[in-house]
């Protein structure tokens, strides 16, 4: 295959991608880098329905669309170097794209890992884990912390708990009522202007959940 301008309508993110939300600040850096610059790198992508799906580039692609809003006539297509590519090593360029990320979260990772898992179960996570620098625990841990209730998993995307703390809130699993003990214990912290309550760290977050464990389950008397 080879390099080709593809018109911006048609080209896709990476179904593999887990980022969501661009900046504008890094896309309008990214837009003027290109005026000024031009692309210095031409990202891969592969066709797909008459569409091409980028392997990575993404944040390229938002700078074209948004010199495009300008001017269309200049920013009407961008360069992609189009070949054959699988759907693993789609997996893979997205996950390299995202670790170089300064602000990237684990639950970003972890559901684009999860999502990889889910359509090639026959990958073990050693082997994801040895492909991207990690460990076969890291791997493991990500995936475990997605189990957390969808509103948990909001407050770690908030920043409001760490994916550490998030962690540990596992330990509530399985109990009664265990999304509303959770979301007591995280109550339970100084968060916010809150002036009151555990430090909003690990070990705080544990003195909390150890504190709704014995409130609502006393030992038995002896």
């Amino acid at each position: 295959m080879a390099v080709e301008q593809i018109e911006l309508e048609l080209i896709q993110d990476n179904p593999y991608n887990p980022r969501k939300h661009y900046p504008q600040t890094k896309v309008r850096e990214m837009a003027q880098s290109l005026r000024e610059v031009g692309l210095r790198q031409v990202p891969e992508g592969r066709r797909v329905d008459g569409r091409v799906q980028l392997a990575y580039g993404h944040m390229r692609k938002r700078g074209f669309l948004a010199n495009q809003k300008k001017d269309r006539e200049h920013w009407e297509t961008m360069p992609v170097d189009v070949k054959e590519i699988s759907d693993q090593d789609m997996f893979h360029f997205s996950m390299e794209e995202n670790l170089t990320r300064t602000d990237i979260t684990p639950l970003e990772v972890a559901r684009c890992i999860e999502n990889f898992s889910g359509m090639f179960p026959e990958v073990l996570d050693e082997e994801i884990a040895k492909k991207h620098n990690m460990t076969a625990a890291n791997v493991s841990n990500m995936k475990r912390v997605l189990r957390l209730p969808e509103k948990i998993q909001g407050k770690i995307d908030a920043g409001v708990i760490s994916f550490t703390q998030g962690r540990e809130l596992l330990t509530l699993e399985g109990l009664e009522n265990a999304e509303n003990l959770m979301s007591s214990a995280v109550g339970g912290l100084r968060t916010g202007n809150k002036a009151y309550g555990h430090a909003n760290t690990v070990e705080g977050l544990q003195a909390s959940i150890h504190g709704i464990i014995s409130s609502h389950y006393p030992p038995l008397d002896k």
